[in-house]
């Protein structure tokens, strides 16, 4: 058994910033608390994940605003989740090679899930096609980042997180870029700006949430370009 409070200060001991994820471990352990009391497995939370951040994003479809709040609000709990299979791993002393692969195949499915979801949303929205296309192309770039992110970490690249010791002017210049690029490319980065639009749309009832798959489309590529980039350094 497993205190409480103690599943609280192990959770928040693992946070390392203020992004999305690591604020969702004030929640995550109460998840945690429970899964590993009741003898549910990290594999088990990574697959209720899953589902859970498919499900949120298959609500997209709709043309309702308030499907893609409640999709939200439920992709929110794969997020969650994604702490708690690893806080409910370590605290059970059962990491595994799996385990770790199999956290890591839920970022595609769920982050392609929410763009190619949205694109088709925002289709039955405006009509339009070159939407639906692009945002499907996105959907397909995040799938190919993942593949590109596994070759990094075969290729043994230390500089994919983006993150780095800069002073001077470059400190100026760079740190805002890699703000921006840390708030949408961490995990759960990419529910960020959906997250706005559809709060904007909820309070001036405006449909901003079209351009959603465009700016993730616009993402997607930006990520898959730098990873090619990051491969070939490692290779010279």
């Amino acid at each position: 058994m497993v205190d409480f409070w103690e599943a609280r200060d192990f959770a928040l001991d693992k946070r390392k910033g203020d992004f999305l994820p690591d604020r969702l471990r004030n929640l995550s352990f109460i998840f945690t608390w429970i899964f590993v009391n009741l003898g549910v497995s990290a594999n088990q939370a990574t697959f209720i994940g899953m589902v859970s951040g498919v499900v949120g994003a298959a609500m997209l479809i709709s043309t309702s605003v308030y499907s893609w709040a409640a999709g939200c609000l439920i992709f929110l709990l794969y997020l969650i989740m994604d702490c708690t299979d690893g806080e409910v791993a370590d605290l059970n002393n059962n990491r595994t090679e799996f385990g770790g692969f199999f956290d890591e195949l839920t970022h595609p499915i769920t982050n392609s899930s929410l763009v190619l979801f949205s694109a088709i949303g925002a289709y039955r929205i405006t009509g339009s096609l070159l939407v639906l296309v692009f945002g499907s192309l996105g959907s397909i770039l995040f799938v190919l980042t993942s593949y590109l992110s596994f070759r990094l970490s075969f290729a043994g690249d230390s500089s994919s997180s983006g993150t780095g010791v800069r002073v001077g002017w470059r400190d100026i210049v760079y740190r805002p870029f890699f703000f921006v690029k840390e708030l949408l490319f961490a995990p759960g980065g990419l529910l960020h700006p959906l997250l706005a639009l559809v709060f904007v749309d909820l309070v001036f009832g405006r449909d901003l949430r079209i351009f959603y798959p465009v700016l993730a489309s616009f993402a997607g590529l930006f990520l898959t370009l730098y990873k090619f980039r990051s491969i070939r350094a490692s290779l010279d």
